[in-house]
């Protein structure tokens, strides 16, 4: 028997034995594996040298964001209490308790480790995507390896997220590799299927919002077990540390303070921030109206998105809305950005006026726009002290929304895609598979003999 590589899996065919084609199949997922790992160690060691020798300046922000992780969870197993840390720290108590692998090593291997999972993480989303573009598999794991590495340079929050050492990228990995599956599968991993975005919303909350998407669409079983595996990460909370637990649900939780000072700093990429830099700092009831009605209509815009079996869409739409509504959204939690720009550009292909609309979504999105706006304002040179932002004029306005609108943007041409897969046949999210509009995928008879060839092992 010999073995053919697809993107549904391993396909028997006539030659050798079954556990020859098993062992090949093996070897080739070894050196995926291997590739994406040496890519990951590359890009590690650029982002150490960048940040320690050509610009020491930065050295003391190089994955600012776990080190607060890490003192606090440090400070939590040597009894003290959790949210008393200095930076504070913001996550459930459950939270906590994963960061402690990572506690109880050297620092520098935690960060080497953190930093190379999420390099992993990204490659890996990236060659599922061009997996389901029906991408041969060499070509696959060579842009893999050179988009993640260029991209997580230039797309603004893959290079937050990478450099602060934030968590983002891998909620976001959890919850793609959860419930991008086909609904329909009784299989005995789909009885697991909830629990990832359940763990998702332990570590950060707002992932939540997936779980209220997953009971609109009626995925009442997966809904469930991502509710009961976040309600049970709550109750180990208040079993093992029943005062922080309390504390964090009852006050840090809603403390935005903690976070940051003033809502009106540029870097606040939310409809708050915007409102605030607009009107003022008693702007609440404006921005909780506006918060309000976009988390309605994008929660109803990916209901319809996947009952159209635009799965990844409706995903992307939920995780656009999220820093969009919350009250302090740095460019970092706006990772869901990345695999919806993916989705722009494969829905612009073949018309130069989409591709335009792609390259301006693009740079709202990526390209640091919003650090425009302070030109000329107080505190310059600094913006998370930046407090001249109430002081900006109305082309600073925009310039300094930049992220937000590229969001809205991107709710509205979810808009489109709903629009264009309504005038097409629906599709059954219950029983039929997710069926995204924008990833299409040749069919596997349509395939050249040359690409055969090549994912022949």
């Amino acid at each position: 028997m010999t073995a053919v590589i697809t993107d549904e899996g391993v396909q028997s065919g006539k030659g050798g034995g079954g556990a020859a084609g098993g062992g090949r199949f093996a070897g080739r997922a070894g050196l995926v594996l291997g590739v994406m790992l040496g890519v990951a160690l590359l890009k590690l060691a650029w982002h150490a040298t960048t940040s320690y020798v050509l610009q020491p300046q930065l050295a003391e922000y190089f994955l600012v964001d776990l080190d607060i992780y890490l003192d606090a969870t440090d400070q939590m197993l040597g009894g003290g209490e959790l949210y008393d840390a200095d930076p504070p720290f913001n996550y459930p108590p459950f939270a906590a308790y994963l960061f402690i692998p990572f506690a109880v090593v050297p620092q520098w291997l935690a960060a080497g480790v953190w930093y190379v999972a999420k390099m992993l993480c990204l490659q890996l989303l990236i060659f599922w995507y061009l997996g389901r573009r029906g991408t041969p598999l060499r070509r696959r794991l060579t842009l893999a390896a050179v988009w993640a590495f260029l991209l997580s340079l230039v797309f603004d929050a893959l290079q937050h997220d990478f450099s602060a050492g934030q968590v983002n990228l891998l909620l976001m990995g959890l919850v793609l590799w959860d419930l991008f599956r086909d609904p329909g599968d009784t299989g005995r991993a789909a009885r697991w299927r909830g629990v990832g975005t359940g763990l998702a919303a332990a570590v950060k909350v707002v992932p939540a919002l997936f779980i209220v998407h997953l009971f609109l669409t009626r995925q009442y079983r997966t809904a469930a077990v991502a509710t009961g595996t976040f309600l049970a990460t709550v109750a180990v909370g208040f079993a093992t540390l029943p005062h922080s637990a309390w504390r964090y649900w009852t006050e840090v939780l809603w403390a935005s303070e903690r976070v940051h000072e003033f809502p009106s700093n540029v870097l606040n990429q939310s409809l708050r921030g915007v409102v605030t830099r607009a009107v003022g700092l008693d702007s609440d009831p404006l921005w909780l109206a506006s918060a309000a009605l976009v988390a309605i209509g994008g929660l109803a815009l990916a209901v319809g998105l996947h009952r159209r079996g635009l799965t990844l869409e409706a995903l992307c739409a939920i995780g656009v809305v999220i820093p969009l509504v919350t009250p302090l959204a740095w460019t970092h939690h706006w990772v869901w950005a990345f695999p919806a720009t993916l989705l722009v550009y494969t829905w612009a292909r073949g018309s130069w006026k989409r591709v335009t609309v792609a390259v301006v979504v693009t740079l709202l999105l990526h390209g640091k726009v919003y650090f425009l706006a302070n030109i000329g304002a107080r505190d310059d040179d600094d913006l998370w002290t930046h407090v001249g932002s109430l002081e900006l004029g109305p082309g600073q306005q925009l310039l300094a929304s930049s992220v937000v609108s590229g969001g809205l943007v991107l709710l509205l041409l979810g808009a489109l895609a709903l629009r264009a897969a309504a005038r097409r046949p629906s599709v059954d999210p219950v029983a039929g598979a997710p069926r995204p509009a924008l990833v299409e995928q040749k069919p596997r008879g349509e395939r050249t003999r040359k690409k055969a060839r090549e994912e022949r092992v």
